[in-house]
């Protein structure tokens, strides 16, 4: 989400999906796996992590969405050991 073209043009939901999921040559599991990320775009535009485009299907990060993502990259970089210092 938080690649540098999906901040210029935002992303739909066939990106997200494939970048989950991976491709899929298969119809029906194509569908449902496009369903599970449908719930996820709803759950993130729920906790305003994310804001769709108006007019079109697609999708881009808010500020919010943003300093989510940077702390989450940040978090995974350092082991727990240096979180639990931090926190302490």
């Amino acid at each position: 989400l938080s690649r540098g073209e999906h901040q210029l043009n935002g992303f739909v939901n066939k990106q997200l999906r494939e970048a989950l999921y991976g491709c899929t040559q298969d119809p029906a599991q194509r569908k449902k796996l496009s369903a599970k990320t449908s719930r996820r775009l709803r759950l993130l535009r729920a906790h305003g992590l994310i804001r769709k485009v108006p007019k079109e299907n697609r999708y881009q990060l808010t500020a919010k969405g943003l300093r989510v993502c940077a702390a989450m990259l940040a978090a995974s970089s350092v082991n727990t050991q240096q979180l639990m210092k931090i926190a302490a």
